[in-house]
């Protein structure tokens, strides 16, 4: 696994968000983030601003087409939170855009949109012992006789404002966010729980947290806004793809996790998370 800046590899241009034959994705703000296609039988993947990428299959590699005034540090991180995840989709496993941690008996992913609070969540619950296993996303290996998620390098990703609860200073913090180092303890581990993070201004009673779990029918939909692909024109993938996430929520919980608003609350937060899903 390996990222190359080919300076003789010409990406092709950048195609048209209306081409049915292209997958669009948009951010949190609803601009367009990403696209993807397929062009003379190569898979390409277009991070607007940043790089443009070719999954090599041959190579076993991803080679980088920065954009112009593109940022090498952004360009890895796409790289390894997005890019490399989706080549290995393409090669069968499922990804979830997700953090997760090492629990009791396996690993729990977050899952939510960007900047709802998983990163904070799961960095959180590493200072109390349970280490952070992946932060935006993880990869499932679907075996015979158990689903389990597979180990890549990461870097734990914090805003300004989850750091600087953290102890760390302002002058830690690049573009408003601290870059932590991810650790690795196994290559793979069993999927324990996932929990499908959101925000709230407040909640019933006044509580910091709630926490429901959701049978598999109403999870289905749900989880699938959090999974990584390249693209949905290869039906034969996209069964595979809607066959693997029944088997996922057949066999693991998924819990709704609802937060209150603010810093402030996150010690009662991790608290209930750490009791009921992830010491469980």
């Amino acid at each position: 696994m390996f990222i190359v800046d080919p300076a003789k590899i010409k990406s092709p241009q950048i195609p048209d968000a209306g081409d049915p034959t292209v997958t669009v994705w948009c951010n949190r703000q609803g601009a367009l983030g990403a696209l993807s296609h397929i062009v003379d039988k190569e898979h390409w993947l277009h991070i607007l601003g940043v790089a443009s990428f070719k999954l090599d299959f041959l190579r076993n590699a991803v080679l980088a087409v920065p954009w112009i005034g593109a940022i090498a540090e952004v360009i890895k991180d796409e790289f390894q939170s997005t890019v490399w995840p989706t080549f290995l989709q393409i090669q069968g496993f499922e990804v979830l855009h997700a953090s997760a941690v090492i629990g009791a008996r396996g690993v729990v992913a977050f899952c939510a949109p960007s900047e709802t609070g998983k990163s904070t969540l799961a960095y959180g619950l590493g200072l109390r012992g349970y280490p952070v296993w992946a932060d935006d996303a993880v990869v499932l290996d679907f075996l015979p006789h158990v689903i389990q998620t597979v180990a890549l390098p990461f870097f734990v990703r914090l805003r300004s404002s989850s750091a600087l609860h953290y102890g760390y200073t302002e002058t830690e913090t690049t573009g408003g966010r601290v870059r932590c180092e991810g650790y690795r303890m196994e290559n793979a581990l069993p999927i324990m729980a996932i929990c499908l993070l959101e925000r709230a201004q407040t909640l019933a009673d006044n509580r910091f947290v709630r926490i429901e779990r959701l049978n598999a029918r109403e999870a289905l939909l749900r989880v699938l806004d959090h999974a990584i692909y390249f693209g949905r024109q290869d039906q034969g993938r996209k069964r595979r793809m809607m066959q693997q996430y029944l088997s996922l929520l057949g066999q693991v919980p998924v819990f709704e996790v609802c937060v209150a608003n603010g810093l402030e609350r996150l010690p009662f937060v991790l608290n209930e998370v750490e009791q009921r899903i992830v010491a469980g």
